[in-house]
């Protein structure tokens, strides 16, 4: 349904977007995930016709769209601001989009698009009598009037609060779903990313990092970038010291640990990858020495070290009168340095 390919968007001296390709399949949601400045909302501007490329070319349905001014892309868009036009009701609001249409038919879509995001009966209210989701509600109630076919979302819901954002974040997914809408969602949020996206597109400077299902990219990074960013992780420095098909021995302070091979041969310089809570205590040849913990409700998390190695991992009870805990690791992966 979208398609960008190859592309660079430089703003004077700084280069926002290099050599950047990614397609979006027909009913699938993407998330671009990445820090501030990366240049995900570039890409998103680019695909939506608000920016122009300095080099490379935007596809929609399979159509060179490069050149095509928005009205004509058939995009609906939601940003983080909300963007609503502060002296129209709620109706109007949404009903902006359909001003081409009858008059019937307009009422009667506007009518089924707030029954759609929960706020029938909210039709004569102005922006400022809402609260910030039901806002956020209603510019997505626009974006979806004239039935686009792809969604672009800029960080819908990074000005929410935190509890209010997670509902959100559930009502969006299964909106998406039930509309069976192709969507490229903009978001700084891992957590937000992992759980919206069918797959998530991790940018670093300008760049794409690694574009996978949220299961395979927490799993399985293939930079120390993607798995430092996507949550919390172990990346202790090693030594490939022998390959067994895709399995590999790495070298770590002294110290030999099974892992993943990926894309690191025997010899190779490399990053022992693994999450907190891959490490396994009270069992293991290994033994880590217990410097301080943090409660987090649910979970205790243990900074510990291991041979002047700083380990992090997670636990279920309080473990910090432990001095030592022997572990193991499961699920570790060798990443090329």
């Amino acid at each position: 349904m979208l398609e960008v390919r190859r592309l660079t968007k430089r703003f004077g001296a700084v280069t926002a977007v290099a050599d950047f390709s990614l397609a979006v399949a027909d009913g699938e949601t993407v998330a671009l995930l990445g820090p501030s400045g990366c240049g995900k909302t570039t890409v998103l501007r680019i695909a939506a016709g608000l920016e122009r490329p300095d080099a490379g070319q935007v596809l929609l349905a399979g159509r060179d769209a490069t050149d095509w001014p928005p009205e004509r892309r058939g995009v609906g868009l939601v940003f983080q601001s909300y963007a609503l036009f502060p002296h129209l009701s709620v109706r109007s609001n949404v009903a902006y989009g359909l001003r081409f249409r009858r008059g019937v038919d307009r009422v009667a879509r506007v009518e089924e698009l707030l029954a759609l995001v929960g706020l029938s009966g909210y039709e004569r209210r102005k922006p400022h009598q809402l609260s910030a989701g039901q806002q956020q509600r209603v510019a997505l109630a626009r974006a979806l009037a004239p039935e686009p076919g792809i969604l672009l979302l800029d960080e819908p819901l990074s000005a929410l609060d935190a509890a209010l954002r997670k509902d959100l974040r559930a009502e969006l997914r299964a909106l998406l779903r039930k509309l069976g809408m192709t969507a490229l969602y903009v978001t700084h949020d891992q957590e937000e990313a992992l759980a919206l996206a069918d797959r998530v597109a991790v940018m670093r400077e300008g760049r794409l990092e690694q574009v996978a299902p949220p299961a395979e990219l927490y799993a399985r990074p293939r930079t120390p970038f993607v798995a430092a960013f996507l949550g919390r992780a172990n990346l202790w420095p090693g030594r490939v010291v022998s390959v067994d098909g895709d399995r590999a021995l790495v070298e770590v302070a002294g110290a030999r640990f099974p892992a993943a091979r990926g894309e690191a041969g025997e010899g190779d310089k490399v990053f022992l990858f693994f999450r907190p809570e891959w490490v396994h205590l009270g069992e293991g040849p290994f033994v880590a020495e217990v410097e301080g913990a943090e409660y987090l409700g649910d979970r205790w998390e243990l900074r510990a070290r291991f041979r002047d190695l700083p380990l992090v991992l997670v636990v279920s009870r309080d473990l910090r009168s432990n001095r030592e805990l022997p572990f193991a690791l499961s699920n570790a992966q060798a990443i090329p340095r």
